[in-house]
């Protein structure tokens, strides 16, 4: 499966897993799986820092 993080998604799973729903980290832990980041996560972050 695809999966499309946004940008809350991939700073809790890099900061805080806690803030995530199993499911979800199960989805994120899983190698099936690919996690695709999108260029304006990017950007966000970068104009919040």
């Amino acid at each position: 499966m695809n999966l499309l993080l946004d940008t809350h998604t991939l700073i809790w799973w890099s900061v805080t897993q806690e803030k995530l729903s199993d499911t979800v980290m199960d989805l994120l832990q899983d190698n099936a799986n690919t996690i695709i980041l999108s260029l304006a996560s990017i950007w966000e972050m970068q104009i919040k820092v």
